[in-house]
């Protein structure tokens, strides 16, 4: 019945397939690795095919072992070189949600150095407008780890050939720099594991229109010398060797489109911006997870942070609360694993502002007043702090 369907329907009807139901019924993956094919029910073999490969990552790598990446994205499906060869030599257009190029030159377990990235990215240039006619969308994986044998020429002349890139992520211990100065780009991830090396490509390329940037694991110990523009939406600085941030250190001001800024896994011991600013601020979202901060910072004195919506203060050492420091605006704070033995016979009706609708507590060491009941302490750390809002206490004794 399914093959006398009109098409549309036809396709309507394989979508509801899963992956390995569509392989199991159509053997959708020997439509592309085999070039010669006689099929009675090849169009319908083909539609699924399409179902396949419709609407969810898709992988282009030249890495053997996924594991030896350590840039993450969803699972996809995979195709190789010859596979999407195959594809356009057919004119079968796949429709994937995004497309995600994965390029390692990792040793192999022999200890030779893998060069078939280079062939790899050749044939990857050949293919490049059947790709973007598949799907524009396109995020790069670079794991770099040697100088000796890459050939920066192809990259370059790969990086002319694909100019818009969603997601560029480079993961690099060689010494040279890679120039992506021409690349439009939404979001940059770079890992280099050494602050002047880091530095370095940021001066020889212009990441001034970039919405997104993560800078993690950098060995940053000053963000005094990170160029920073008024475009970013985001800003991760997280594991990196960050102390004291400061007006001094920090050019914030211009940060005026920023929604989410993480400086979570860092050594910091103090957080101290002050000042206002002629512009507005549309800051949300503000990790300091795991730092080794002994009180909480003020808030309210920077104007940045005066509309946060959510703050992660876990794993630190603050060991009090004080009144009036948290944002007005506040929704979800967690302070899991911090040291509060103290905290419900210092209540003061001032520490958390009445919008926060979720609190985390656990792991404080918070110990009742007395011999009041837990539940008795609960009522009174939500009446005393009237937090009439708040829908989730993760609280425990």
């Amino acid at each position: 019945m399914l093959f006398q369907l009109p098409p549309e329907l036809i396709s309507t009807t394989l979508s509801n397939f899963s992956l390995d139901e569509l392989q199991y019924y159509f053997d959708v993956l020997e439509l592309v690795s085999n070039p010669q094919i006689n099929d009675l029910y090849l169009p319908i073999r083909k539609l699924a095919l399409l179902c396949y490969y419709s609407d969810k990552p898709l992988i282009i790598t030249n890495v053997v072992t996924k594991n030896s990446h350590q840039h993450h994205y969803p699972e996809g499906v995979e195709l190789s070189i010859e596979e999407l060869q195959l594809l356009r030599s057919k004119n079968i257009i796949i429709k994937p949600n995004q497309t995600n190029i994965l390029i390692n030159d990792d040793s192999c377990e022999c200890g030779c150095f893998n060069v078939s990235y280079i062939k790899f990215i050749e044939q990857l240039m050949d293919l490049l407008p059947y790709i973007n006619t598949c799907c524009p969308t396109i995020n790069l994986v670079l794991n770099l780890t040697t100088d000796k044998i890459y050939n920066f020429t192809i990259l370059n002349n790969f990086f002319d050939r694909i100019q818009y890139i969603e997601v560029l992520a480079i993961k690099y211990t060689g010494d040279k720099i890679i120039n992506f100065q021409n690349l439009k780009i939404q979001k940059i991830q770079l890992q280099f594991f050494n602050l002047n090396k880091l530095l370095s490509h940021l001066q020889a390329n212009n990441i001034a229109n970039t919405q997104h940037l993560e800078l993690r694991y950098n060995s940053i110990n000053s963000l005094y010398f990170i160029p920073l523009n008024s475009n970013l939406v985001s800003l991760n600085l997280s594991n990196n060797n960050l102390v004291c941030i400061n007006d001094a250190n920090f050019n914030w001001k211009i940060l005026n489109n920023l929604e989410v800024l993480d400086l979570s896994n860092n050594n910091i011991v103090d957080l101290n911006l002050t000042g206002n600013s002629s512009s507005n601020y549309r800051l949300k979202k503000l990790s300091l997870f795991a730092n080794s901060l002994r009180k909480v910072p003020n808030f309210n004195n920077c104007k940045l942070f005066r509309g946060l919506e959510e703050i992660n203060l876990s794993r630190n050492s603050i060991s009090a609360l004080p009144d009036n420091v948290f944002p007005k605006s506040l929704k979800s704070l967690w302070l899991k694993g911090n040291y509060l033995p103290d905290f419900m016979s210092s209540l003061t009706g001032r520490i958390f502002p009445k919008s926060l609708t979720y609190l985390d507590l656990t792991y404080c060491k918070i110990l009742p007043c007395g011999n009041e009941q837990e539940q008795e302490t609960i009522r009174r750390l939500i009446e005393t702090e009237q937090l009439h809002q708040l829908k989730v206490l993760e609280l425990e004794f």
